[in-house]
């Protein structure tokens, strides 16, 4: 993700070698989920969302990108406030 520490949004990006469903979202420290960004059919490529974190405390967040291939990514990331 970049930039990362951000305020108030962050961008993650992936590459996928095919097509796939793909769901990524945001876990804070205490592992609860507090959004859903995308859960969605995405083509072979590189791909980027966007994560607006306006409305969430500063602290230490995790993006948790799963495809239907049975990849899974975790980013952490800082938001500073």
């Amino acid at each position: 993700s970049y930039p990362n520490p951000f305020n108030p949004s962050t961008t993650l990006q992936f590459s996928l070698p095919l097509s796939a469903n793909v769901d990524i979202a945001i876990y804070d420290m205490a592992g609860r989920q507090v959004d859903q960004l995308v859960a969605t059919a995405f083509g072979a490529g590189v791909h980027a969302v966007n994560w607006n974190a306006a409305d969430r405390a500063s602290g230490i967040y995790f993006g948790v990108l799963q495809t239907s291939q049975g990849d899974r990514i975790v980013r952490k990331m800082m938001l500073v406030k």
